[in-house]
């Protein structure tokens, strides 16, 4: 007997459209001007913004924090699935830009259930497509 495959309900089908606008955004914010070029917030190797993922310090399940800017920078593939987020180096860096303090919240943050209303992620939707147009022709890419 086959297994039936259960419908994704409108609610998962925003927070797909949200990561994928959400990720080019922040590896766009993270990519330099007109090259495209972006440093791994971990290992600092340099790879183009379409070849690097968005990361996340406090992991995507976390959804307080999921879609949090200061939560998610551009890392690479060996450091964001092989190391599984290289995480203390992601530390490490997190702490150097923002303090340790900050970096403490977002760990706290992270602990916090949230649930998102269709309407909040419905406007991030508009708000990160708005900014991905705005940013790619900031930086001519």
């Amino acid at each position: 007997m086959a297994l039936q495959r259960r419908k994704k309900t409108d609610r998962q089908k925003l927070i797909e459209k949200l990561d994928r606008i959400f990720s080019i955004y922040i590896r766009l914010r993270d990519a330099m001007p007109h090259s495209g070029l972006v440093k791994c917030i971990s290992c600092g190797r340099i790879h183009h913004w379409t070849k690097i993922q968005n990361g996340h310090y406090v992991g995507r399940s976390a959804m307080s924090v999921r879609f949090s800017e200061e939560n998610c920078h551009s890392q690479c593939v060996a450091c964001n699935v092989m190391m599984h987020g290289n995480m203390l180096a992601y530390r490490r860096a997190m702490v150097k830009l923002y303090g340790e303090q900050k970096v403490n919240e977002i760990e706290v943050r992270g602990h916090l259930a949230k649930k998102w209303h269709d309407f909040e992620l419905e406007e991030m939707i508009k708000y990160y497509t708005a900014r991905v147009a705005q940013l790619k022709k900031e930086k001519n890419l």
